[in-house]
């Protein structure tokens, strides 16, 4: 994958993540407790997408207010993307189940 290609899939996944956080935000409004507990799925798998997308967030962030990437931050991008990736995808499942 070329580097053009890469930020192509980064920012993909940033949308992508973000669009089912504000999903998972909406939807806990409707949600009863015991859907909203710590040991709920959603409540889990949203956790999840959260821890695992963080070092994506936080280079947008950085890029956003002007600071350009170190390489060990561009490097870890290369494993967190699939990885938010993924988690994204799960808490979408969860969110398509929760109500």
């Amino acid at each position: 994958m070329t580097r053009e290609e890469f930020s192509a899939y980064a920012q993909k996944v940033f949308y992508h993540h973000n669009k089912v956080a504000n999903g998972v935000i909406v939807t806990a409004r409707f949600l009863h407790d015991d859907q909203w507990s710590a040991s709920a799925p959603l409540v889990r798998a949203e956790n999840a997408m959260a821890a695992a997308c963080q070092p994506l967030n936080d280079a947008v962030s950085a890029r956003i207010g002007g600071r350009n990437l170190r390489f060990f931050e561009k490097r870890q991008l290369l494993n967190t993307v699939p990885a938010c990736e993924a988690a994204t995808e799960t808490t979408a499942m969860r969110l398509s189940t929760a109500l």
